[in-house]
């Protein structure tokens, strides 16, 4: 169980490293975040943050959605609501990030020729995930289409997550522009 508050508490730093580059990309860091962003010449959060990799998807609201989303599917296994299967699920679904790790990577050297300090610390947050599925033991030893009902559930509050996050930003956009 030990591990169970490690992954809440790597989702929370995950949380908290989007609400930094929303703030990186909206022009309002502090000080400290936007020295963090620059600390080399070779570094511009910025730059990789406001870039668009995929076209019309804003990969740092795929990101929030992700943390936030497994946040609160994590803090529903502490009222009983499937703790050990839906953990499991997210173990799956960190997992399935490595292609968007190595992407990302990939695409900050080659495509931006810039890092974001961010961007990696983010990167960090989710190698340490996986790592720690390796720790906790998860096996793909039961397939994880047989989590049925869970499958459900992690689904559903990724897409309550989706939904709250987009018309949050959206308002947050209108504002701005208005």
């Amino acid at each position: 169980m030990a591990d169970y508050g490690i992954f809440i508490g790597l989702k929370i730093l995950g949380v908290l490293l989007y609400v930094c580059i929303w703030a990186v990309k909206r022009g309002r860091a502090p000080v400290f975040l936007q020295q963090w962003c620059s600390l080399t010449p070779t570094t511009d959060c910025l730059r990789v943050i406001r870039s668009r990799p995929l076209g019309i998807v804003d990969m740092a609201e795929v990101g929030m959605v992700y943390f936030v989303g497994g946040l609160l599917v994590l803090l529903s296994g502490l009222v009983g609501i499937g703790s050990r299967e839906n953990t499991v699920i997210l173990y799956g679904l960190s997992w399935l990030s490595i292609p968007y790790l190595l992407f990302s990577l990939y695409y900050q050297y080659a495509v931006v020729g810039k890092w974001c300090t961010l961007c990696l610390s983010v990167w960090c947050v989710m190698v340490a995930e996986i790592l720690l599925s390796l720790h906790d033991g998860m096996t793909l030893a039961r397939p994880l289409l047989s989590y049925g009902k869970n499958i459900l559930f992690v689904c559903a509050v990724f897409l309550f997550t989706a939904v709250v996050w987009g018309v949050f930003s959206r308002i947050s956009r209108v504002r701005r522009q208005g």
